[in-house]
């Protein structure tokens, strides 16, 4: 996911699951487990409005749930993003732009909470037994301000748009002087 060029903002929305989550954004060379970044709410918030301000285009978006309250020894994160990010290398959150009522530039980030302790399974499975699906129902947030694919920037534009010109003139020139030899 990736920033717009608008204000990032992130409303945190129902809850489904029993433990406790807090969504982070990593910020460039924080994207690591545990609780560092910026620190966005818990699903304990549902209906907060956060403002995380104003990213330039094309800034990718990396966001991470935080799970607390797991009967293990262990704190799972999970990362938005590749699979290879999150400690069991699958998916733990999805991104939804074409729900209904969504305006342009917005969309639904929903992420699954439970960790597969064994990555060799097909199945998931819950950390003390039993199935669980990955139904990315755990915790939903709106996010405004976001896209599906990076923009380029105004100065890549730019040096594109120079080398086009370039090419017509070099074009024109080379015709103007095939003319003048006939």
């Amino acid at each position: 996911m990736y920033a717009t060029g608008d204000a990032v903002v992130v409303t945190i929305g129902t809850r489904c699951a029993a433990f406790t989550d807090e969504l982070w954004l990593c910020t460039r060379g924080t994207i690591l487990p545990g609780p560092n970044g910026t620190y966005i709410g818990s699903n304990a918030d549902e209906g907060l409005v956060v403002n995380l301000g104003v990213f330039a285009a094309g800034t990718e978006l990396v966001f991470k749930l935080y799970v607390h309250d797991i009967p293990l020894n262990i704190t799972p994160t999970f990362f938005l993003g590749p699979a290879d990010r999150n400690p069991d290398s699958r998916y733990h959150a999805q991104i939804d732009f074409d729900a209904p009522g969504l305006a342009a530039n917005e969309a639904f980030m929903e992420f699954e909470d439970f960790i597969d302790q064994d990555p060799f399974t097909v199945a998931w499975d819950h950390p003390w037994g039993g199935p669980a699906e990955p139904d990315y129902n755990d915790c939903r947030f709106k996010l405004s301000g976001v896209g599906r694919s990076p923009v380029p920037e105004p100065s890549t534009m730019y040096l594109l748009g120079c080398g086009l010109i370039g090419l017509v003139g070099y074009g024109r020139k080379k015709l103007s002087m095939r003319e003048k030899k006939s």
